[in-house]
């Protein structure tokens, strides 16, 4: 089984404004997953330095200290799994980025994806869209990450509160 932390739009600057919830899962995941909008490079290295492995993109609001070391997006293969990995960069509104995000990657079984800030699990046709919302803590919102475990080509996908 392959355990994945999912998480976006952390908007820190360094390590010691993400929970301890967070730092916890980081430490356990077989593979962290960043859907852009770290906002401090600093976090960035850190992320890279903890994870036992990081894919990541960069999002609207990163600088281009990060975009000079992440793509806009990716594919991955996780488990025979066709991943997905956006912000989108692009910014813009939030409402309807599911179906814009399923136009950029019509091939992939899960797709996950940032910006919005809204935590939101969908599944469209044959993809699982996973938004695992804000990585930091603001007045009336947590902090929430998501969570994938991948067996055999099955997948259990949840959003939790950090």
């Amino acid at each position: 089984m392959t355990r994945i932390l999912v998480l976006a739009d952390t908007h820190l600057n360094h390590w010691a404004g993400l929970s301890p919830a967070v730092e916890r899962e980081v430490a356990e995941a077989d593979w962290v997953v960043h859907c852009g909008d770290f906002t401090g490079p600093d976090l960035l290295d850190e992320f890279e330095r903890r994870s036992r492995k990081l894919s990541a993109v960069y999002g609207n609001t990163d600088g281009t200290a990060i975009r000079h070391r992440l793509p806009d997006k990716l594919l991955l293969d996780i488990a025979g799994l066709k991943v997905a990995v956006i912000h989108p960069s692009w910014g813009g509104p939030p409402w309807g980025l599911e179906k814009e995000v399923l136009r950029v990657f019509p091939q992939a079984d899960i797709i996950l994806y940032g910006h919005t800030h809204e935590p939101e699990k969908l599944q469209r046709n044959h993809t699982l869209l996973l938004n695992p919302g804000q990585g930091y803590a603001t007045v009336g919102y947590p902090a929430t990450y998501g969570l994938l475990n991948i067996d055999d080509g099955g997948v259990e996908a949840q959003i939790l509160e950090a």
